[in-house]
């Protein structure tokens, strides 16, 4: 009887990782066209205008201004203050590049 309860627990954490797994690595980028399966985390610019640039500093160049609201999709943290980006909206839509950390964002779009 001990095993079966052992089995039965390791079989519910496996699957709860594997659940938040997932539910964390849902992107707005990747939902499908009839909706998606529920809320799904999506990136942002918060201020009125930043660089987006092409190395992970202040004196990379200057790929385009991004504006309040453009969205990107997040490919992770550079040197604990970058993002490495690619712009999904706005007039730089398709580009990549580093943007600042603490001019983005990000919320659940349901």
């Amino acid at each position: 009887m001990k095993k079966l309860f052992s089995i039965i627990c390791i079989l519910a954490m496996v699957l709860t990782l594997l659940t938040s797994a997932f539910a964390a690595t849902t992107d707005k980028n990747e939902t499908p066209e009839d909706g998606g399966i529920g809320p799904v985390l999506y990136w942002y610019i918060n201020t009125n205008s930043v660089h987006l640039r092409n190395a992970p500093s202040m004196t990379g160049t200057s790929l385009g201004l991004l504006y309040y609201g453009n969205e990107f999709f997040n490919y992770g943290e550079v040197n604990s203050d970058w993002r490495h980006v690619k712009m999904t909206s706005g007039q730089n839509a398709g580009k990549t590049g580093y943007v600042y950390k603490i001019y983005t964002s990000h919320g659940i779009a349901i």
